[in-house]
Protein backbone atom coordinates (compact mmCIF):
# COMPACT_ATOMS: atom_id res chain seq x y z
CA UNK A 1 0.00 0.00 0.00
CA UNK A 2 3.22 2.77 0.42
CA UNK A 3 3.26 2.87 -3.38
CA UNK A 4 -0.70 4.63 -3.72
CA UNK A 5 -0.69 7.85 -3.13
CA UNK A 6 -4.30 9.05 -2.41
CA UNK A 7 -5.52 13.06 -3.88
CA UNK A 8 -8.84 13.80 -2.71
CA UNK A 9 -10.30 17.73 -2.07
CA UNK A 10 -12.73 16.77 0.70
CA UNK A 11 -11.02 16.78 4.03
CA UNK A 12 -13.51 13.99 5.41
CA UNK A 13 -12.24 11.50 2.82
CA UNK A 14 -8.77 12.23 3.41
CA UNK A 15 -9.19 11.81 7.23
CA UNK A 16 -11.51 8.68 6.42
CA UNK A 17 -8.47 7.03 3.98
CA UNK A 18 -5.72 8.11 6.48
CA UNK A 19 -7.46 6.32 9.64
CA UNK A 20 -8.06 3.20 7.61
CA UNK A 21 -5.30 2.87 5.84
CA UNK A 22 -2.38 4.59 7.48
CA UNK A 23 0.49 2.99 5.00
CA UNK A 24 -0.96 5.34 2.01
CA UNK A 25 0.17 8.87 1.30
CA UNK A 26 -2.72 11.16 1.67
CA UNK A 27 -2.86 14.83 -0.22
CA UNK A 28 -5.23 17.12 -0.45
CA UNK A 29 -5.96 19.27 -3.42
CA UNK A 30 -7.09 22.45 -3.17
CA UNK A 31 -9.04 24.67 -5.36
CA UNK A 32 -7.18 27.76 -4.47
CA UNK A 33 -4.71 29.05 -7.65
CA UNK A 34 -2.07 29.82 -5.10
CA UNK A 35 -1.86 26.40 -3.39
CA UNK A 36 -1.33 24.90 -6.62
CA UNK A 37 2.49 24.84 -6.69
CA UNK A 38 2.41 23.66 -3.10
CA UNK A 39 0.56 20.63 -3.95
CA UNK A 40 2.31 19.74 -7.22
CA UNK A 41 5.45 20.11 -5.08
CA UNK A 42 3.99 17.46 -2.71
CA UNK A 43 3.15 15.18 -5.45
CA UNK A 44 6.59 15.26 -7.03
CA UNK A 45 8.11 13.65 -3.46
CA UNK A 46 6.67 10.95 -3.68
CA UNK A 47 6.81 10.13 -7.22
CA UNK A 48 10.76 11.05 -7.39
CA UNK A 49 13.44 9.41 -9.85
CA UNK A 50 16.89 10.08 -9.29
CA UNK A 51 17.26 10.11 -13.09
CA UNK A 52 14.70 11.42 -15.86
CA UNK A 53 15.24 9.87 -19.03
CA UNK A 54 14.61 11.77 -22.70
CA UNK A 55 11.87 9.18 -22.88
CA UNK A 56 10.35 10.24 -19.63
CA UNK A 57 10.19 14.27 -21.25
CA UNK A 58 8.57 12.70 -24.17
CA UNK A 59 5.55 11.06 -22.60
CA UNK A 60 2.72 13.16 -24.11
CA UNK A 61 4.42 13.52 -27.50
CA UNK A 62 4.53 9.14 -27.61
CA UNK A 63 0.86 8.98 -26.44
CA UNK A 64 -0.30 11.88 -28.92
CA UNK A 65 1.29 9.23 -31.75
CA UNK A 66 -0.01 6.10 -30.65
CA UNK A 67 -3.47 7.36 -30.66
CA UNK A 68 -2.85 8.26 -33.98
CA UNK A 69 -1.21 4.84 -35.16
CA UNK A 70 -3.87 2.81 -33.93
CA UNK A 71 -5.44 0.14 -36.13
CA UNK A 72 -9.25 0.28 -36.59
CA UNK A 73 -10.85 -1.91 -33.83
CA UNK A 74 -12.75 -3.48 -36.86
CA UNK A 75 -10.03 -4.09 -39.32
CA UNK A 76 -8.66 -8.04 -39.74
CA UNK A 77 -6.33 -9.95 -41.40
CA UNK A 78 -5.52 -8.65 -44.86
CA UNK A 79 -6.72 -4.88 -43.39
CA UNK A 80 -4.45 -4.67 -40.60
CA UNK A 81 -1.47 -6.05 -42.61
CA UNK A 82 -2.29 -2.81 -45.41
CA UNK A 83 -3.07 -0.46 -42.40
CA UNK A 84 0.04 -1.11 -40.84
CA UNK A 85 2.07 -1.11 -44.24
CA UNK A 86 0.65 2.35 -44.79
CA UNK A 87 2.27 3.67 -41.37
CA UNK A 88 5.44 3.76 -42.95
CA UNK A 89 6.95 2.30 -39.75
CA UNK A 90 11.06 2.47 -39.22
CA UNK A 91 12.43 0.52 -36.85
CA UNK A 92 15.72 1.84 -34.81
CA UNK A 93 17.58 -1.32 -33.30
CA UNK A 94 21.03 -0.50 -31.43
CA UNK A 95 22.79 -2.98 -28.90
CA UNK A 96 23.59 -0.87 -25.71
CA UNK A 97 26.23 -0.82 -23.22
CA UNK A 98 25.90 -0.61 -19.22
CA UNK A 99 26.46 3.33 -19.79
CA UNK A 100 23.60 4.04 -22.03
CA UNK A 101 21.01 1.66 -20.71
CA UNK A 102 18.96 3.83 -17.80
CA UNK A 103 15.88 3.33 -20.95
CA UNK A 104 16.01 -0.41 -21.15
CA UNK A 105 16.17 -0.84 -17.27
CA UNK A 106 13.09 1.54 -16.66
CA UNK A 107 11.31 -0.20 -19.82
CA UNK A 108 12.10 -3.89 -18.44
CA UNK A 109 10.54 -2.70 -14.81
CA UNK A 110 7.50 -1.42 -15.05
CA UNK A 111 6.56 -3.54 -18.96
CA UNK A 112 4.03 -6.44 -16.77
CA UNK A 113 1.84 -7.82 -19.96
CA UNK A 114 4.61 -8.17 -22.62
CA UNK A 115 7.26 -9.36 -20.23
CA UNK A 116 9.04 -12.98 -20.47
CA UNK A 117 9.36 -13.66 -16.44
CA UNK A 118 8.32 -10.03 -14.85
CA UNK A 119 11.26 -9.88 -12.33
CA UNK A 120 12.60 -6.52 -12.01
CA UNK A 121 16.19 -5.60 -13.21
CA UNK A 122 18.83 -3.57 -11.11
CA UNK A 123 21.81 -1.65 -12.72
CA UNK A 124 24.23 -4.02 -10.65
CA UNK A 125 22.75 -6.77 -11.93
CA UNK A 126 22.66 -6.08 -15.66
CA UNK A 127 26.42 -5.09 -15.06
CA UNK A 128 26.49 -8.87 -13.45
CA UNK A 129 25.04 -10.30 -16.69
CA UNK A 130 27.29 -8.04 -19.12
CA UNK A 131 30.08 -9.29 -17.06
CA UNK A 132 29.08 -12.97 -18.09
CA UNK A 133 29.02 -11.98 -21.71
CA UNK A 134 25.07 -10.53 -21.78
CA UNK A 135 24.20 -8.70 -25.05
CA UNK A 136 21.62 -6.28 -24.71
CA UNK A 137 19.54 -4.82 -27.45
CA UNK A 138 16.57 -2.04 -27.55
CA UNK A 139 14.08 -0.52 -30.71
CA UNK A 140 12.68 2.59 -31.19
CA UNK A 141 9.47 2.83 -33.31
CA UNK A 142 8.27 5.42 -34.99
CA UNK A 143 6.05 5.78 -38.27
CA UNK A 144 4.25 8.82 -40.03
CA UNK A 145 2.28 10.54 -37.20
CA UNK A 146 5.50 10.79 -35.11
CA UNK A 147 7.77 9.18 -32.59
CA UNK A 148 6.89 6.38 -30.40
CA UNK A 149 9.98 6.33 -28.81
CA UNK A 150 11.75 3.02 -27.17
CA UNK A 151 9.73 0.30 -26.64
CA UNK A 152 11.61 -2.84 -26.78
CA UNK A 153 14.25 -4.26 -24.22
CA UNK A 154 15.63 -7.86 -25.27
CA UNK A 155 18.45 -9.44 -23.25
CA UNK A 156 20.25 -12.53 -24.32
CA UNK A 157 24.13 -14.40 -23.29
CA UNK A 158 25.31 -16.14 -26.60
CA UNK A 159 27.20 -18.53 -24.75
CA UNK A 160 24.57 -19.84 -22.39
CA UNK A 161 21.82 -19.98 -25.50
CA UNK A 162 19.52 -17.88 -22.93
CA UNK A 163 17.05 -15.07 -23.51
CA UNK A 164 17.25 -13.90 -19.99
CA UNK A 165 14.77 -10.45 -20.68
CA UNK A 166 12.52 -9.68 -23.75
CA UNK A 167 9.67 -6.87 -22.45
CA UNK A 168 7.89 -4.76 -25.30
CA UNK A 169 5.58 -1.55 -24.03
CA UNK A 170 2.05 -2.46 -24.56
CA UNK A 171 1.35 1.19 -26.79
CA UNK A 172 2.76 -0.65 -30.05
CA UNK A 173 1.10 -3.88 -29.57
CA UNK A 174 -0.48 -4.96 -32.59
CA UNK A 175 2.26 -3.70 -34.38
CA UNK A 176 4.25 -6.70 -35.28
CA UNK A 177 7.21 -4.80 -33.69
CA UNK A 178 8.23 -8.01 -31.99
CA UNK A 179 7.87 -10.25 -35.04
CA UNK A 180 9.93 -7.57 -36.85
CA UNK A 181 12.78 -7.33 -34.05
CA UNK A 182 13.24 -11.49 -33.74
CA UNK A 183 13.76 -11.35 -37.36
CA UNK A 184 16.81 -8.58 -37.10
CA UNK A 185 18.35 -10.90 -34.01
CA UNK A 186 17.93 -14.42 -35.88
CA UNK A 187 20.09 -12.74 -38.95
CA UNK A 188 22.57 -12.55 -35.87
CA UNK A 189 22.19 -15.67 -33.80
CA UNK A 190 21.28 -18.64 -36.14
CA UNK A 191 21.32 -21.20 -32.32
CA UNK A 192 18.52 -22.53 -30.65
CA UNK A 193 17.83 -20.10 -27.30
CA UNK A 194 16.02 -21.04 -24.01
CA UNK A 195 13.64 -18.82 -22.70
CA UNK A 196 14.14 -17.71 -19.14
CA UNK A 197 9.72 -17.48 -19.16
CA UNK A 198 8.16 -17.75 -15.44
CA UNK A 199 4.49 -17.47 -15.91
CA UNK A 200 3.24 -14.23 -14.00
CA UNK A 201 -0.72 -13.01 -13.17
CA UNK A 202 0.21 -10.35 -15.89
CA UNK A 203 2.20 -11.46 -18.75
CA UNK A 204 -0.46 -13.79 -20.74
CA UNK A 205 0.35 -11.39 -23.98
CA UNK A 206 3.95 -12.94 -23.87
CA UNK A 207 2.84 -16.73 -23.15
CA UNK A 208 0.65 -16.40 -26.40
CA UNK A 209 3.03 -14.80 -28.47
CA UNK A 210 5.88 -17.74 -27.12
CA UNK A 211 3.52 -20.46 -28.42
CA UNK A 212 3.08 -18.73 -31.82
CA UNK A 213 7.25 -18.20 -32.21
CA UNK A 214 8.58 -21.13 -29.95
CA UNK A 215 8.38 -24.04 -28.63
CA UNK A 216 6.02 -23.12 -25.89
CA UNK A 217 7.25 -27.44 -24.45
CA UNK A 218 10.80 -26.59 -24.59
CA UNK A 219 11.10 -22.74 -24.24
CA UNK A 220 13.23 -22.50 -26.83
CA UNK A 221 13.24 -20.66 -29.79
CA UNK A 222 14.92 -21.56 -33.19
CA UNK A 223 16.10 -18.58 -34.60
CA UNK A 224 17.15 -20.38 -38.14
CA UNK A 225 13.15 -21.15 -38.38
CA UNK A 226 12.22 -17.16 -37.73
CA UNK A 227 13.28 -16.05 -41.11
CA UNK A 228 10.13 -17.81 -43.10
CA UNK A 229 7.54 -17.70 -39.75
CA UNK A 230 7.87 -13.86 -39.88
CA UNK A 231 9.32 -12.96 -42.78
CA UNK A 232 6.41 -10.68 -44.49
CA UNK A 233 6.38 -8.71 -40.47
CA UNK A 234 9.69 -7.91 -41.20
CA UNK A 235 9.01 -6.32 -44.28
CA UNK A 236 6.48 -4.11 -43.21
CA UNK A 237 9.28 -2.26 -41.37
CA UNK A 238 12.47 0.19 -42.95
CA UNK A 239 14.88 -1.38 -40.34
CA UNK A 240 17.60 1.35 -38.54
CA UNK A 241 20.51 -0.62 -37.34
CA UNK A 242 23.82 2.13 -38.23
CA UNK A 243 24.62 -1.15 -40.86
CA UNK A 244 24.34 -0.57 -44.79
CA UNK A 245 22.62 -3.07 -46.93
CA UNK A 246 19.98 -4.13 -44.60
Amino acid sequence: ASSFVFVDDNPIEIAEVRSALPEVNCVRFSDEADQLAEILTELGRHFHRTEITEEDGRRTEYYRSRLLSMPPSTAKGSDITDFLRDLKMKLKVRECSEKDSVRAVQLINKTTQFNLHGNSLSPKELNELFAKGARLYTSALSDRHGDHGEILAFILNPADKVITHFVMSCRVFQRRVENAFLVWISRRYSDSFRLDYRKTNRNEPFRVFMESVANSKTERIEFSKLENALGADFELFEIDDGSDGE
